[in-house]
């Protein structure tokens, strides 16, 4: 077994107990989200979740050749036109952003685990982390969903998740029991994620699963695929990226302080996700982790 290899089992084991730790302490104690611990999980995503995108200039160098001032200017102007474009879309017709989003987010998801697991593997543990939190707190989303969109949208959104909750925690199980025959680790994932997603309120499990596996898992990968052999190097290379967003942060503070504080930190945060991951789903999509994984 490659070394990266290794060291991803052994991320996949510290969040697989991580997740479960944190659903076994959610399920015996009351964990309701305040707004002290909203603006600690605002933080958490931004600075242990967000810097796996940060680290995007790799992959545009590998997949581009972009040599020289004027071509990263043109691929950063791209870049944040396309999540412009994303947050245009969200001012326009908030539901549908919010369908779509949902949407590539369980194909963008569904890539943590390892391509040997199967695509229906990877469809059920993509699913989990946004259907499966509508089986017992369909309440808290559509509270959240309505700091997004209108709130009948929202409950018509929230209605659709609890319809596929069951079938999707169907699919977990089965995918887990399939999978545990040859990768112990991998089944642990997938169980723990769906666990996480079932008894720990969404906006935490969403950011124990975003900053422990899916932020740390790219970052990881990152370090062999991209040839980046060190921390340090990323570090560097994550340093102007996110020094742009946490400007652009900033800016949205200023949005935030226009209406309630709670529906400003939830449109900055998950309005700001979305605009982030569609041009980094679309840079780094194509890209085989098989053999970092």
């Amino acid at each position: 077994m490659q070394p990266y290899a290794r060291l991803l089992r052994l991320q996949g084991l510290v969040f697989g107990f991580s997740a479960l730790l944190v659903a076994g302490l959610a399920a015996h104690f009351s964990l309701a989200v305040t707004m002290p611990l909203l603006v600690a999980l605002s933080v958490a995503i931004l600075l242990l979740g967000v810097p796996h995108g940060a680290l995007d200039p790799i992959f545009a160098q590998r997949t581009f050749k972009l040599k020289g001032v004027g071509a990263w200017v043109v691929f950063v102007i791209a870049y944040l036109g396309l999540a412009g474009s994303v947050v245009g879309i969200w001012l326009v017709a908030p539901a549908v952003w919010l369908v779509l989003f949902l949407l590539i987010s369980v194909w963008h998801f569904s890539n943590d685990l390892v391509p040997a697991s199967g695509w229906l593997a990877r469809l059920s543990y993509g699913s989990s982390i946004l259907v499966l939190p509508a089986l017992k707190f369909s309440s808290e989303l559509t509270l959240l969903f309505s700091h997004l969109l209108y709130p009948t949208h929202s409950a018509i959104i929230v209605a659709v998740l609890q319809a596929l909750a069951v079938p999707v925690l169907i699919l977990v199980l089965m995918s887990a029991a399939w999978v545990v025959r040859t990768d112990r680790v991998t089944a642990l994932e997938i169980v723990s994620v769906g666990i996480l997603m079932i008894f720990a309120t969404p906006l935490l499990a969403f950011t124990v699963y975003f900053c422990l596996m899916h932020g740390l898992r790219h970052i990881l990968r990152t370090l062999q695929l991209a040839a980046a052999p060190t921390l340090t190097h990323l570090a560097r290379v994550m340093a102007l990226p996110m020094l742009g967003t946490l400007i652009l942060v900033v800016l949205g503070l200023v949005f935030v302080e226009a209406q309630a504080l709670e529906q400003g930190l939830m449109q900055l945060v998950f309005v700001g996700l979305a605009a982030l991951t569609v041009p980094h789903m679309c840079l780094v999509q194509g890209f085989n982790f098989r053999d970092t994984s």
